[in-house]
């Protein structure tokens, strides 16, 4: 599925929870409670086509087929950061103390 198809990259990312920014119909966003912000700009340059992902303002990724665009999102969605994994922790912790035995 190497070959362009705007159309189905917008379809695909409006089901995976992005939505358009008011005025252009190419940039989606999503917000991620995880990850932060992603946003999808879709390529139709004749050298660049498909659908280019910023995770974070951080990560700057270029895809063209939907198979790796899969599999960058299940990565993403099992990513946890530190920082999540401590407030998780804290909060277990607190919900244990109040358990009586």
């Amino acid at each position: 599925m190497s070959s362009y198809r705007g159309g189905m990259f917008r379809g695909y990312l409006l089901k995976r929870g992005f939505w358009s920014i008011k005025g252009n119909q190419k940039i989606l966003l999503k917000h991620d409670i995880k990850i932060g912000a992603i946003y999808a700009k879709i390529c139709n340059i004749q050298e660049k086509k498909g659908v280019e992902l910023t995770v974070n303002n951080k990560i700057r990724v270029f895809f063209n087929n939907f198979d790796d665009l899969e599999t960058f999102f299940h990565q993403l969605d099992n990513h946890e950061s530190l920082f999540s994994k401590i407030l998780r922790r804290k909060e277990m912790s607190q919900q244990l103390r109040k358990l009586k035995l």
